[in-house]
């Protein structure tokens, strides 16, 4: 948090070495004080000890958390069954995604003869999207909750706490190209209504229209899951790139469990997804791990 004038914080960062170097802030604040994130406009040395900002020193002593990283084949699925949960996790999509799209989307494939009228999964997607809520942080409604196939049902599990760890932990891996991506997982930040990772993507798109000659989709679906059982889904928020890269922050929900010491963040394109596994570094130390619920 810094203190503020009327305009953004103009920060410059020393570091040891004597290099000295402006930064650009991205977040939010008043005239008193702004909180947010700042970017050095050039890269730190490996072996930088300590940095300055705004005369006050900040030690380096982190080191980048040990992380399993791999990339699966996901299970075998029909392709207008997987766009259609596309549709419902894609990236800034995400509780914006109107039911009269859905249904444009459900329609046109059963025009295509690439979806049967009466496949069970149209029924099961309809279900998902009326228990989405619009907002990640939106309370849990009264009433019965219908059965939701996974991991749907363990995503809204969660739903509404606000009971998340608090922390930073610098990850700094790199994946495997899996079907034309590549993901940089930067650092991850956990508050107690949700978390959020930096990322860098390369083979990263986000355009066209929704509906192409294809129902392929170049577009990466976040999805994480933890040790206790539960699954998370990431949105993109601020970001910046080209055609073929971007970097920038994917925000998650629900609340991270306090009880886990362990979450694999699974950026998932069509039929494979990256595995990176992050030891939760607050998490006690030699705990057992959480056993998933039956």
């Amino acid at each position: 948090m810094l203190g503020g004038g009327m305009g953004h914080p103009e920060v410059t960062l020393v570091d040891d070495h004597g290099l000295s170097t402006p930064t650009s802030f991205s977040g939010g604040g008043s005239a008193h004080e702004w909180e947010g994130h700042l970017t050095a406009h050039q890269p730190l040395p490996t072996d930088t000890a300590w940095i300055e900002i705004d005369g006050t020193r900040i030690e380096l002593i982190e080191e980048s958390t040990p992380c399993e990283v791999s990339v699966e084949q996901l299970a075998d699925q029909e392709p207008a069954h997987r766009y259609l949960w596309q549709r419902l996790a894609g990236p800034q999509r995400f509780g914006q995604l109107p039911a009269s799209e859905l249904d444009a989307a459900i329609d046109a494939l059963i025009a295509a003869r690439v979806l049967a009228p009466d496949d069970p999964v149209i029924r099961e997607v309809r279900a998902v999207h009326e228990s989405l809520p619009q907002h990640p942080r939106e309370p849990p409604t009264g009433g019965r909750t219908p059965r939701l196939p996974q991991p749907w049902s363990a995503l809204l599990a969660r739903r509404g706490r606000d009971d998340g760890p608090e922390g930073v932990i610098t990850v700094g891996v790199v994946t495997p190209v899996f079907e034309g991506h590549s993901v940089g997982v930067m650092s991850l930040e956990s508050d107690s209504e949700g978390f959020a990772v930096e990322v860098e993507v390369t083979g990263w798109s986000n355009q066209g229209p929704p509906f192409g000659n294809t129902i392929r989709t170049s577009d990466l679906v976040w999805w994480a899951a933890d040790d206790c059982g539960n699954q998370y889904l990431g949105e993109l928020g601020g970001s910046s790139g080209g055609d073929d890269h971007m970097e920038g922050t994917v925000n998650f929900w629900p609340a991270l469990d306090p009880g886990a010491i362990r979450l694999d963040l699974m950026p998932t394109a069509d039929t494979s997804h990256a595995v990176i596994r992050v030891p939760l570094a607050w998490a006690t130390k030699g705990a057992p791990a959480a056993q998933a619920p039956a």
